[in-house]
């Protein structure tokens, strides 16, 4: 269905366009933690990303509050009546789970300003393989699952970069911090 197509392109454009301040903003992470690596501060890195990580925390709040500006919104813009509802839907959860994308900035910045990009590489493509695979099997309703539609497309979504967020944050955990 061409509108709801539209709908989840217009919806995901403008859930990724209210969280781009933030995606810079947590983006600085990756040379806030070079520089200090490379400065021989290897204990102000951690530090810079759990700030990171406060940031994306921080910002939730506010993002939620587009929400509501965006019901009122798009019902003005003259988008075809069918493309307006799951327009919203789309938007509502992209953004309703936008603290998992901006952590995983966080810690994706973490890795890569100490130069573990492998760690930032394995949970990308685990995010995007994963998130090819959950949304076909919640969009379409396979495997015994019910068609969700375009809620499917954005719980897929949110589920993979819940799953990349799990493996950025289990390497936090678990391998060892960055020494000079």
């Amino acid at each position: 269905d061409v509108n709801l197509m539209n709908a989840a392109f217009a919806g995901g454009v403008s859930a990724f366009a209210v969280q781009t301040f933030f995606i810079g903003l947590i983006g600085y992470t990756t040379a806030l933690v070079a520089q200090e690596y490379g400065a021989g501060h290897p204990e102000r890195c951690r530090r810079a990303g759990v700030q990171a990580l406060w940031v994306a925390l921080l910002a939730w709040p506010l993002l939620l509050l587009c929400i509501p500006l965006a019901h009122w919104v798009f019902p003005r813009l003259g988008l075809p009546a069918a493309q307006v509802p799951p327009l919203l839907t789309f938007f509502d959860l992209l953004v309703g789970g936008s603290v998992l994308g901006l952590a995983r900035g966080a810690l994706g910045g973490y890795f890569s300003g100490l130069g573990r990009t492998r760690v930032v590489m394995v949970a990308s493509l685990a995010a995007m393989l994963s998130n090819v695979g959950l949304s076909w099997v919640l969009i379409f309703g396979r495997f015994g699952l019910p068609a969700l539609g375009i809620v499917g497309a954005a719980i897929g979504t949110l589920c993979a970069s819940g799953i990349a967020l799990g493996i950025l944050a289990a390497a936090w955990f678990i391998l060892p911090g960055p020494r000079v």
